[in-house]
């Protein structure tokens, strides 16, 4: 089976076939592990959000990128690069952290988008 439209979900485990992909997932095998994890990272005594994802090692053609958003309907680039650590399985965990303390503003989404490199 091959993938026609990176957008849709061909195995029907609600995430598209890009985003099962970029996470080093079959897309044409149901599998209902999230691909986005949330997570608390401790720098200088202060608390920030992060988001933690597994990256396909070699799947260069795509493109990740953190956003904030106070409010869920405007998104800004946000949440900064942290690094990666390979899994040894073909995939690396790739890390976005808030550039916010918590508790020392509003609230705060964060959410990933992932696109194809042109």
């Amino acid at each position: 089976n091959r993938v026609l439209d990176l957008s849709f979900d061909d195995d029907g485990d609600r995430s598209a076939s890009l985003l099962e992909f970029a996470t080093g997932r079959d897309p044409n095998i149901f599998d209902a592990t999230d691909e986005v994890e949330s997570a608390i990272v401790e720098t200088d005594g202060q608390l920030f959000a992060a988001m933690v994802f597994r990256q396909q090692i070699g799947a260069d053609e795509i493109s990740f990128r953190g956003e904030s958003s106070g409010d869920l309907v405007n998104w800004t680039d946000g949440p900064l690069y942290l690094g990666r650590t390979n899994n040894g399985d073909g995939t690396s965990s790739v890390w976005f952290v808030s550039n916010r303390a918590i508790g020392t503003s509003e609230r705060e989404f964060l959410r990933l988008e992932i696109t194809t490199k042109p």
